[in-house]
């Protein structure tokens, strides 16, 4: 099985999205950026319907291929990307991320275009 979607709502990287916040009564805890909560809701929705209209059995519990191509990110790298997208995935491409057990990642460089509007294409398939 095999699928090719492409993404347009805007991925804001997981990887630092989290900020200390302290209690009134002086406990410390770790506080989720809202956006970057509503980034990874939205990625799993909208791959949900790209995924759906490409006939793929949401999710499998094969082993996962993932390619992830990124445009130019002035603050954020292909890493900090490529794990909200996989969280976001979970439980539509597959079950668990546990499964991808190929992944290659790119950022395309600064003035290249990867189609208009598209903020991540991903070429996902089972092994």
């Amino acid at each position: 099985m095999k699928a090719i979607i492409r993404l347009t709502v805007p991925i804001v990287p997981k990887k630092n999205s989290k900020t200390a916040r302290i209690t009134r009564d002086g406990r410390a805890y770790l506080h989720r950026k809202a956006s970057a909560i509503a980034s990874q809701e939205t990625i799993h929705w909208e791959a949900l319907v790209l995924l759906a209209e490409k006939k793929w059995k949401n999710p499998v519990e094969d082993l996962i291929s993932l390619c992830l191509v990124f445009p130019h990110h002035p603050r954020a790298d292909a890493i900090g990307l490529a794990e909200t997208v996989l969280d976001a995935l979970e439980g539509v491409a597959y079950v668990n991320d546990k499964q991808v057990k190929r992944l290659m990642i790119g950022m395309l460089p600064k003035g290249t275009r990867l189609e208009p509007q598209a903020t991540c294409v991903i070429d996902i398939g089972t092994i």
